[in-house]
């Protein structure tokens, strides 16, 4: 497979550090059949299971975040296709019968819709679940990305939840492991997949399922002011007060959908496990955080992300000016004329993230224009404040980041003078100083490097390790962490460093890209990563074999230092972040 790094290392990094690039596939299931000798799902009418209410569905639940709990259900189930017979390649679905594509040993199974399109009076809700489809939903292509602003306008569709399954081709002896990825992108762009991609997806699933006997599913959902718009009109017309959570609504949907639909792929239901990386695992965290999402996953792994998110007054706050922006100020109406603007005007309305600005350098993730909101309801509380309380949805938990996260959008040619300036604009003198002695020009041999180490500390490094700290001290299920240390070759690729989101391509196993290619060492790293995450999705416990163990965290701040050799650790700028947490606000 071929990609290209820089897709990897500056699409999402410009929009708030956070990879912008594709995401792969995973799934969930409850028991039975393999993608080739799938079963019909049984179908229950009646009430849904659903976390509200409105009602109806496919599956019989309500829609996420509506009225009320468990609606007043629907068709239910199979019945979409009671009269189709599963064969190899055709699953049978709550919403229809799905037919992918033999790729090797996998199937593929793209663009499979898990909610109703949320458009016109959609807009802004949450998700409703899918009609029953007519007839078998083609699913050998990816569904197209949500809504997004470029730099060139918007691209991108509202009719966009869908999601993609990679399963096994042999029918398995027992039901599968389940992994579930979020991609990353700032809450503001990303996609699971691009559609043009079939035949060799940025993030696919092939390699997790024919190396490790894995699914793997992966997930559109709502971005920017589609996915994270709060707005007073919106507050005062949910029954919960709720707003500026839909794209958390969007994925607590689609594991919903997972836990009702990923037997007929061979999958466990019991054994899901989700994972994103940046925004992606901004929004786990929350997940783990949200009472919507209880009982949908029993492991959550974070790959540069932080516990975060802003009040509701915050994202009122941003929802109100860009309302104003479009021309919808007045409050009495403001609803009504957000909802029949051509989509394109209000994405592209959204407030601009300089990620490469010194304020933006030294801020925390949880000033990210949007993402997850504390509206009562979705969160009652920050993710971190309800992980240290241990009012969390319990789960093995394994978190890490990447060494020079923010290294590619540095500027290179930053003075010590303008270095020592921002320091002391964020911090205040005194701190400042505090600050400068521990991420000394003197130590790290330039300001870039310098600023490089503190940012990366600052906005992921440090709030993961309150993040595991936070768990560790209020569950019994185990917590892990890592740190990507490994810097590619050459003398431009290895300057990045272990830059933001290049864990990804060793993860999903791209052994290539059109100026570089894997060596043995990195390869053999590749195998290594992907059999670390996939035995943690199995088993709960990433351990296995003859790789070197990965100890449980605990006071003395173990972690797993990912290079291509690797080692077990203690201590990573403790005495950093030590500093760094005593000057939080």
């Amino acid at each position: 497979m071929k990609t290209s790094l820089a897709r990897v290392a500056l699409s999402g990094l410009a929009l708030g550090l956070a990879c912008g690039c594709s995401s792969p596939p995973g799934g969930e299931g409850s028991s039975g059949s393999a993608a080739t000798a799938s079963t019909t799902s049984a179908a229950s009418g009646g009430g849904g299971s659903g976390a509200t209410g409105n009602a109806g569905g496919s599956a019989g639940a309500g829609a996420v975040g509506g009225e009320g709990r468990g609606g007043a259900g629907g068709a239910g189930g199979a019945a979409c296709a009671a009269d189709v017979t599963p064969e190899p390649g055709l699953v049978v679905t709550e919403g229809g019968a799905v037919r992918g594509a033999l790729d090797g040993a996998t199937y593929s199974f793209k663009g499979i819709p898990y909610a109703t399109p949320p458009v016109g009076p959609l807009r802004f809700r949450p998700p409703l679940p899918p009609a029953c489809a007519e007839g078998e939903i083609d699913a050998t292509a990816f569904g197209p990305q949500c809504l997004q602003k470029t730099s060139n306008g918007a691209e991108g569709s509202e009719d966009c939840l869908t999601l993609n399954v990679w399963a096994p081709a042999e029918p398995p002896p027992a039901p599968r492991a389940v992994m579930v990825f979020f991609h990353g992108g700032g809450n503001v762009s990303g996609a699971s997949a691009n559609p043009g991609e079939e035949a060799a997806p940025f993030l696919g699933g092939r390699p997790f399922v024919e190396q490790s006997d894995v699914i793997l599913v992966t997930a559109n959902y709502r971005l920017g002011p589609m996915g994270f718009l709060a707005h007073p009109a919106l507050v005062a017309e949910d029954a919960n007060g709720s707003a500026g959570n839909y794209g958390l609504y969007d994925q607590v949907a689609a594991l919903r959908w997972v836990r009702d639909n990923i037997a007929a792929f061979g999958g466990d239901p019991s054994r899901v496990m989700v994972f994103g990386e940046s925004a992606g695992a901004i929004d786990s965290c929350a997940l783990m955080a949200s009472p919507l999402a209880q009982g949908l996953f029993s492991r959550v792994l974070m790959e540069s992300g932080a516990c975060v998110a802003q009040t509701l007054a915050e994202r009122e706050a941003t929802g109100t000016t860009l309302a104003g922006a479009v021309g919808c100020s007045d409050p009495a109406t403001a609803l009504d004329c957000l909802r029949l603007l051509d989509g394109a005007t209000v994405v592209q309305a959204q407030p601009a993230y300089d990620a490469t600005s010194m304020g933006t350098l030294l801020d925390s993730l949880e000033r990210l224009p949007f993402g997850p909101t504390v509206d009562g309801y979705a969160l009652t509380d920050t993710p971190l404040a309800t992980l240290e309380a241990g009012n969390h949805n319990h789960a093995a938990f394994v978190a890490g980041t990447n060494a020079d996260e923010t290294e590619p959008v540095v500027s290179y040619f930053l003075s010590e003078a303008d270095y020592a300036q921002a320091v002391h604009d964020a911090f205040g003198q005194a701190a400042g100083d505090d600050v400068l002695s521990l991420y000394s020009v003197v130590a790290y041999g330039n300001p870039h490097e310098a600023m490089t180490a503190l940012s990366s500390d600052l906005k992921f490094g440090c709030p993961t390790r309150r993040a595991v700290r936070a768990a560790t001290a209020t569950q019994s299920e185990p917590v892990r962490r890592y740190l990507f240390t490994h810097a590619l070759d050459g003398v431009l690729l290895h300057g990045l460093g272990a830059f933001h989101a290049l864990e990804l391509v060793f993860v999903f196993q791209h052994d290539g890209v059109p100026t570089y290619a894997f060596d043995a060492d990195e390869l053999a790293l590749s195998h290594a990563m992907l059999g670390y995450w996939t035995r943690f999705a199995m088993q709960a416990d990433p351990n296995g074999g003859s790789s070197t163990a990965w100890p449980a965290y605990d006071a003395l701040d173990p972690y797993l230092a990912l290079d291509t050799v690797i080692e077990d650790k203690t201590g990573y700028h403790s005495a950093e972040c030590d500093l760094l947490d005593a000057l939080r606000p």
